[in-house]
């Protein structure tokens, strides 16, 4: 697993990279990157984790923080 963070000023978040927080979505959006998809989720106090699929730039956006599965592709993160 590689870890990055992404850092908006305030806090970061952890990026764990080829990793899924599979289930709790309660809503998914488009963005560009991990980064847009990390921004998406701090700006919704609903949102404490994400998954971001990068082959269909896929942003899913989670109200609870679920087991890690490994997965190819996809990127997470978890508000701290």
């Amino acid at each position: 697993k590689t870890v990055g963070f992404h850092n908006n000023g305030k806090k970061s978040i952890e990026i764990e990279y080829n990793i899924d927080h599979h289930g709790s979505d309660y809503k998914d959006v488009s963005a560009s990157d991990v980064c847009e998809c990390a921004k998406i989720c701090e700006s919704e106090s609903k949102c404490v984790a994400f998954a971001y699929v990068s082959a269909k730039k896929e942003c899913w956006l989670k109200d609870k923080v679920p087991p890690v599965e490994n997965e190819p592709g996809t990127h997470s993160g978890v508000k701290k």
